[in-house]
């Protein structure tokens, strides 16, 4: 996906978007071995299933931080990752892409958040980056370092200390 443009997902009725920019390479969900963190029904742990390319890590389900239910992943889903110090990454899960969006049309679509009449019950609007209103749709994007900031889950301490107690814990994918 280029990173000049706005990736758009649906998670029921709400539209959010991210800019692959903020991230770095996306993994296929189809080609990880995913389990339970055993915290919080927002924060997963991936392992790769290629023993040539042994990554694992923690990522997040947006839904599910944003308290939409049910939780489910796709074969077509990716996991965005963020490289927040050098030896901790996060992933950011992603599903049901409807559109791409270049980033130069932005400008003539941002619309201010007081119009946007509802949100997530758990999604907290400092963690908006900006509202795109695009082909009738309100498209909340996600800032992630706002997000780490209001929900305090993606400090890099916290991220190797659920690596270890998921290795302690010896999981079953």
């Amino acid at each position: 996906m280029p990173s000049d443009s706005i990736l758009v997902f649906r998670e029921q009725e709400f539209y959010f978007g991210i800019s692959p920019s903020d991230f770095g390479p996306a993994l296929e969900v189809d080609q990880l071995e995913i389990a339970s963190s055993g915290v919080s029904e927002a924060i997963w742990h991936y392992k790769s299933r290629d023993p040539q390319n042994p990554l694992e890590g923690i990522f997040l389900h947006l839904g599910a931080l944003f308290g939409l239910k049910p939780i489910d992943f796709s074969h077509k889903g990716r996991i965005y990752l963020n490289q927040l110090d050098p030896e901790t990454t996060l992933g950011l899960f992603v599903d049901n892409l409807t559109l791409q969006i270049p980033k130069e049309a932005l400008a003539k679509h941002l619309t201010p958040l007081t119009e946007v009449s509802k949100l997530p019950p758990e999604l907290p609007p400092r963690a908006i980056r900006q509202v795109i209103k695009y082909n009738r749709k309100k498209i909340l994007l996600i800032d992630p370092v706002r997000l780490s900031e209001v929900y305090q889950l993606i400090a890099p301490e916290r991220v190797r200390n659920l690596l270890r107690l998921f290795h302690e814990a010896e999981p079953k994918f």
